[in-house]
């Protein structure tokens, strides 16, 4: 009998993308250019868009929440996510407590 996989992205090469975006060639978050920047927000959406689909793993998704963790420090207190020290420190908490 056939049994269905079924996965919130549509082939391997998608999820494949996705961790490329995640750790572009081994690079600090300092260290990646504004283009990259771009890349590991849309990777969030991407994966923030699976989780809403059902049947994310659970490490995708905890590597998601910490990029958006790490993007939202980066930019600083007067982010657009509007994060105070104390706001980022439960972002952090959460996303490595996952």
């Amino acid at each position: 009998m056939v049994q269905y996989v079924i996965t919130p992205w549509r082939d391997p090469r998608e999820l494949i993308a996705v961790r490329a975006q995640f750790y572009p060639a081994g690079r600090s978050i300092s260290e990646l250019s504004e283009q990259q920047l771009r890349e590991q927000r849309e990777a969030v959406s991407r994966v923030h868009m699976w989780t809403l689909r059902g049947g994310c793993p659970h490490l995708v998704e905890s590597t998601a929440a910490l990029t958006a963790a790490m993007l939202s420090d980066a930019e600083g207190e007067g982010n657009a996510y509007g994060c105070c020290e104390y706001t980022l420190r439960l972002t952090y908490s959460m996303a490595f407590s996952r």
